[in-house]
Order: structure tokens, then C-alpha cells, then sequence
């Protein structure tokens, strides 16, 4: 009896053994065309060090296997593609393992989904999330685009509070992903309280802890407090500051922007109608986070963007978007003449509304 529960305990021993592998199989549909020998990297973190883990493309299949380290997201490297965001984490039994399809929508533009472990299906769910929200913007009547973007930013929102399905809260590794996908739209309120919801773990992960540490800023920055100066170069080389502006004009507007950023530049129209009409009233310092100066310099004489300008080239470390918590853009903060931030972010339609008065 005991030579077979040492027998017994040996095969459990080699089959847990055998189950210590966390594996990626990927497939591309044949219209992306994606050639063979192409790489798939991924970056693992064991301990304190970080090990890179690689597959090739053949036939529109891929697949990568290593060991299986401690829970956490990865960035799955899909080349010229793009990348997704998974979670490496132990199925049920013991061995995990996902499944990623990489195909085209409608509009011709590359879809990533992905099933296979709890967290990843949950992954998912947050990804068709992006799709409501997406398909919700195309919608023309303006408010039942508002109250539809509204509802689904809420849904997201409890489901991170784990309202749903206490497997997708703030502190499970989807819950991690959903955060870091969605905090840009939700409400500063809302963002507040899925902070003091994390835990210690989730608090560990660096990219949670930039947002925590953004949130906690825009909170010191945020409306009814005292405007913190901003001092960099103008496209001229002076020097110029926030300070300066403060109190020459009923308002000052502070643009946080980039040559880079698409939307920063669709929405330049409408804030140089806000700055035509009422100049005198307003004034805008836009800060830039670009790192090519002559990029910057460029995008200012292309889009004839006459008011104040400064950046100090430092792309998203520039000491300003720190200083206000700056992880999104467009981003702009609106100050009266006594230095007191009126709001951030307030739309075009508030804006003109206290400009008009």
C-alpha cells in the first residue's frame, strides 16, 4: 500500500509538473495576408527580471509557450498589427493556455479577440465594451448619442466595481485591464472611487500606479482649486508662464495637446472659434506634449493657431501634464482671472456658455 500512494503521489507530482506552461496560440485570417516568419514577442516577467518569449508565423498560426510565472497582464507584440493586451494566469486544471484571432471588420481595420482562461474571456467582454462605445459615437442624433455613450460608460463602471460579476472587479487581472482601458472616459468621481477600491496588488502594477498617481494629481488640479503655474519655451525660444497670463483676461484656457494627436488636432477648430470670438475674453496657453520641435513648430503655422504656446519637448513627461496628471489628450483646464480652475475638460458648448455671459 504505501510503495502505490508513493507511486500515485509521483504521478500526480510529473502531471502537475507537466502543467507548468502557459500557452499563446494565435490565427490570422488569410486577408490579412500577414507572412510567414514574421515574429510574435511577448515580455514576461519572472521575479525581478524580464524574459522575452517568441513565436513564428506559418501558414497564419502561431504559437508561444513558457513557463508559467506569476499572474499578471502582458503586451502581446503582433508587428506591424499592433498589439493586445492579455492575461497570463493558470486555467482550472492548473494549465493555462489562449486562443487569439486576428481578423478584419467591416471597415477594413484589424480585430483582436481572444478566449481561454477566465480573465481573457473577461478581457474580452471589456473589448466589446470599446465596440458599444465605438458604434455609439457614430451616432448623428446628439442625444441619444449622449444618454447611449452614458449607459455603457456606467455599465463599465459598475462592472469594475464588480456590480456584475465580482470576477471582472477593479482587483482581477481583466478588472486591471478593464481600468486601464476605460478610465479616460469615465467621470473623475467614478475614477476616484475605483482607486480606493484597489488593493495592494493591483496597486504593485506600474501602470495602475501611474493612473492612481494621475488621478490623485487631477485631483489637486481639479475645479475650486488654485491653479499650479507652468513655465517652458515658446516656438520662439522665450520663456514664458502660466503666471503671466492669469488675470489679464476674464479667462485662460490651458490646452494640453500634441502634433501627434489626432484628435487633438480635429477638435483645433473649434477651439480657435472659441479663441476668435471671444479674444479679449480668453486666452489659451497651449502646452505641448510633442518631442520634435519642428513638428510642433509646423503644426502651429499649419493650423494657424494664434494664441500662446509653450512645450518643453518632453513629450508626456513634460513637467506640466505631471503637474496636472495628464494621461490623455486633448486635455484642457479652463482658469478664472483670480487663478481659480473653473473645470477641466468642459466642452466647447460650456465654455462659450461662461465666455457669453
Amino acid at each position: 500500500m504505501k510503495k502505490l500512494t508513493l507511486l500515485f503521489a509521483s504521478v500526480l507530482l510529473l502531471a502537475s509538473c507537466g502543467k507548468s506552461t502557459f500557452t499563446i496560440k494565435g490565427a490570422f485570417s488569410p486577408e490579412l495576408q500577414v507572412p510567414d516568419s514574421t515574429v510574435i514577442g511577448i515580455d514576461i516577467k519572472a521575479g525581478d527580471s524580464t524574459a522575452t518569449y517568441k513565436g513564428i508565423v506559418k501558414d497564419d498560426i502561431f504559437k508561444i509557450s513558457f513557463p508559467l510565472p506569476e499572474e499578471q497582464l502582458v503586451v502581446l507584440d503582433l508587428g506591424e498589427l499592433g498589439a493586445t493586451m492579455i492575461a497570463v494566469e493558470g486555467g482550472k486544471t492548473g494549465n493555462g493556455e489562449v486562443n487569439i484571432q486576428v481578423g478584419l471588420n467591416s471597415e477594413g481595420q484589424p480585430v483582436i479577440s481572444k478566449n481561454g482562461t477566465v480573465n481573457n474571456d473577461f478581457i474580452q467582454m471589456y473589448d466589446d465594451y470599446e465596440a458599444e462605445i465605438y458604434d455609439a459615437f457614430n451616432i448623428e442624433d446628439e442625444q441619444l448619442r449622449d444618454k447611449t455613450l452614458e449607459s455603457i460608460i456606467n455599465k463599465v463602471y459598475r462592472t469594475l466595481k464588480g456590480e456584475e460579476n465580482a470576477l471582472t472587479d477593479i482587483n482581477t487581472l481583466a478588472g486591471n485591464y478593464g481600468f486601464l482601458n476605460y478610465y479616460s472616459v469615465l467621470e473623475l468621481e467614478q475614477i476616484d472611487t475605483l482607486c480606493t477600491l484597489m488593493n495592494e496588488k493591483s496597486l504593485s502594477d506600474k501602470y495602475m500606479k501611474a493612473v492612481y498617481k494621475a488621478v490623485r494629481l487631477q485631483k489637486e488640479s481639479g475645479k475650486g482649486k488654485q491653479y499650479k503655474d507652468i513655465s517652458a519655451s515658446t516656438p520662439d525660444g522665450k520663456a514664458l508662464s502660466l503666471s503671466q497670463l492669469i488675470g489679464k483676461t476674464d479667462y485662460v484656457l490651458v490646452d494640453f495637446w500634441a502634433s501627434w494627436c489626432g484628435p487633438c488636432r480635429r477638435a483645433m477648430p473649434q477651439v480657435k472659434s472659441l479663441y476668435d470670438k471671444y479674444n479679449g475674453k480668453l486666452q489659451i496657453l497651449g502646452v505641448s506634449l510633442d518631442n520634435d520641435e519642428k513638428a510642433w513648430k509646423d503644426a502651429i503655422k499649419s493650423m494657424n493657431l494664434n494664441w500662446c504656446h509653450i512645450s518643453d519637448l518632453q513629450g508626456w513627461q513634460a513637467k506640466g501634464a505631471q503637474d496636472y496628471g495628464v494621461n490623455s489628450i486633448p486635455c484642457t483646464v479652463l482658469i478664472d482671472k483670480e487663478g481659480v480652475i473653473v473645470g477641466r475638460n468642459l466642452s466647447h458648448k460650456d465654455i462659450e456658455a461662461l465666455l457669453s455671459k
